[in-house]
């Protein structure tokens, strides 16, 4: 980790994609997704994972769940790249807005949903360790700034909910540990989306570190339309590198290559734009440059890369935010509407 330079990227739909037909190009010749990112200077791969998919929304059972990250850890370890492991504790997907309990865990009581929360955990890390497969990184949920597990493990300021939501925390922190007893190989990344306001991260870390919490890595999303521009990044980043004394990881980024039929999209060129950057493939580059140029700046070679989130989401029948109900992201990829790889990606190889 002292040397490498992080250059990854979410997989987590690939192989649904794969099985609904599509296809990934790079000069007009088909290739694998994680071969062209791998030929692009990417060294790592993330996958989420979900408790139970299709329970209740109809979301296919057979994607990101355990067997889905078992046989995507097999092909990411094949390729000889690192992995990350994102544990959302949901039935589909968490975020700041939305931190649903899984459907089996409903009626638990606090300390049972604890207890869960270290089996699940458990019962996945030791799966990966009984094949060699285990992750380099794990996150215990997925974008937490208000806790997850509501409304057990909802952040709302209080003392009891602060206490309850590092609890929960710790209980998926031991059961990494636990399942491998592998002193500390895997390091454990806690993921706060808002990566531009320094003051709510400083409030959030400094809560966990007073309550103990033991991690290794924070990680941050960073979203323009929801976290703010490069200055405010550049400046939260640098104060959390010298208080904290912790490595970072952006572990989401993405930047618009088109506005081609821009009001389907979840991020469109009206939204919030605080670096006046356009969304075209010239501005995905330069987007991508200067937020590796921040985190290269970062003190004491604390920011450690990043991960694109779905670079590879391309449009196709059956695959969607909910099964087969289409793709709002597939502006932000790095590949255009039909699979061709962009020369944005290019931007990679300089590092």
């Amino acid at each position: 980790m002292n040397d490498l330079f992080l250059i990854g990227a979410d997989i987590s739909t690939l192989d649904q994609i794969e099985d609904f037909g599509g296809k990934f190009y790079h000069d007009g010749k088909e290739k694998g997704l994680m071969e062209i990112l791998k030929d692009h200077s990417f060294n790592s791969f993330r996958l989420k994972i979900w408790n139970n998919p299709g329970l209740p929304l109809s979301y296919p059972e057979g994607y990101n769940n355990k067997n889905h990250i078992i046989k995507m850890a097999d092909r990411i370890k094949k390729m000889g790249m690192k992995f990350l492991l994102d544990f959302h504790y949901s039935d589909f997907w968490a975020d700041p807005q939305k931190q649903n309990k899984p459907g089996q865990w409903l009626n638990l009581s606090f300390d049972q949903l604890a207890d869960k929360v270290y089996e699940f955990t458990y019962d996945v890390i030791a799966s990966l360790n009984e094949r060699d497969l285990l992750p380099d990184f794990v996150q215990i949920g997925n974008e937490i700034d208000n806790g997850f597990l509501w409304d057990e493990g909802r952040v709302d300021g209080s003392e009891m909910q602060w206490e309850r939501f590092c609890r929960l925390l710790k209980s998926g922190i031991k059961a990494v540990g636990d399942s491998t007893a592998n002193e500390g190989k895997i390091k454990i990344i806690i993921h706060k989306a808002d990566s531009c306001n320094n003051k709510n991260a400083r409030t959030f870390f400094d809560n966990l570190l007073l309550k103990k919490v033991d991690f290794d890595i924070i990680g941050f999303s960073f979203y323009p339309k929801f976290h703010g521009g490069f200055n405010e990044l550049q400046n939260n980043l640098n104060d959390m590198a010298s208080r904290y004394k912790k490595d970072i990881i952006i572990v989401e980024t993405a930047w618009g290559w088109t506005t081609d039929k821009n009001s389907d999209y979840l991020i469109k060129t009206d939204d919030p734009n605080p670096d006046n950057l356009p969304f075209s493939v010239i501005g995905q580059k330069s987007f991508l440059k200067k937020l590796v140029k921040i985190i290269k700046e970062v003190p004491d070679n604390r920011c450690k890369g990043l991960f694109y989130w779905e670079p590879g989401f391309i449009k196709v029948d059956g695959v969607g935010w909910k099964y087969g109900a289409g793709n709002e992201w597939c502006n932000m990829l790095l590949f255009d509407f039909k699979g061709n790889a962009l020369e944005s990606m290019d931007v990679f190889l300089e590092f």
